[in-house]
């Protein structure tokens, strides 16, 4: 699985330099909107654009899960 530094360039080159707080609250709302898309266009969807916003919301649960468990350290 890639990153989400990988995935998307804007978290790679704006998003990651913000604190953790923003961070989390990029990720969730990048979770939301994908699940929404998923959801409200499914039948609209060609399998190519389908398996990417699947990629992007797995890349954006694993790096919001690195994020909250940090967050538990501090």
């Amino acid at each position: 699985m890639k990153l989400l530094e990988e995935m998307d360039s804007i978290y790679s080159t704006t998003i990651s330099k913000l604190p953790r707080k923003e961070k989390i609250a990029y990720c969730e709302n990048l979770i939301d909107r994908a699940q929404f898309h998923l959801v409200w266009n499914k039948k609209h969807l060609n399998k190519g654009l389908e398996e990417q916003l699947y990629q992007i919301m797995r890349s954006a649960q694993t790096e919001l899960a690195k994020l909250l468990k940090e967050e538990e350290f501090e």
